[in-house]
């Protein structure tokens, strides 16, 4: 490689067959020559996990995202002679059984996966073995306490808005009356929540009786 601009230079090799692996040059200022340059790959593995709610179901067509962080070098620091566990950023989806994969995870890392789903808490999970399928559980939403928190933190932006237009003292105090009950129904639908959530996935609402 010529000409290679002055700065931190990052070079990466990959194999259909093995996880990617990279080393970090500092190239200086004016004509310089440097030792033979190796880059050792890695056995790549395939990472498999299952992601499931609070009652071990299954969660279909999440989102799984794993990112390769690059950490900048300050001026006058060396960049390491080796880089190990670096994985390239890669993303896929869950099945109808919660089931996903990643591929050529080098075997010394440990990735950060996060999970992304509507109706779903964002989870994370540190993988601390590749070798073994991981399990990932995420909080579901009741639907209907989802909706009424979405309602009122539309009720809340709008309070916001007109706050930040108030003409006097009477229609703050007014608007901040308002933001009041807003938080506390807040407060009511979070032990809503907890409450819900604490039921077994199976219980029902017991239906009135008729005459």
């Amino acid at each position: 490689m010529e000409d290679l601009p002055a700065g931190v230079v990052t070079i990466v090799a990959s194999d259909a067959e093995a996880a990617p692996a990279r080393k970090r040059l500092r190239i200086e200022d004016g004509p310089t020559a440097s030792a033979p340059l190796v880059i050792r790959l890695r056995t790549g593995v395939t990472l498999r996990g299952r992601v499931v709610d609070q009652h071990g179901d299954p969660v279909p067509k999440g989102y799984i995202y794993v990112a390769g962080y690059e950490e900048p070098l300050a001026p006058g620091q060396a960049p390491p002679a080796e880089d190990p566990g670096w994985m390239q950023h890669q993303n896929t989806h869950t099945d109808d059984e919660g089931r996903f994969e990643l591929h050529r995870v080098p075997t010394g890392a440990k990735p950060d996966l996060s999970f992304n789903a509507d109706g779903y808490d964002h989870a994370s999970l540190k993988v601390e073995d590749v070798w073994a399928e991981v399990e990932l559980v995420v909080n579901r939403h009741d639907p209907e306490i989802h909706r009424k928190r979405k309602e009122l933190e539309r009720r809340m932006m709008a309070v916001f808005q007109k706050a930040s237009q108030a003409k006097d003292d009477a229609e703050r105090e007014a608007l901040q009356a308002e933001m009041q009950a807003i938080q506390e129904e807040m407060g009511r639908l979070h032990t809503e929540s907890g409450e819900a959530e604490a039921l077994p996935a199976e219980a029902e609402p017991v239906p009135a009786e008729s005459d």
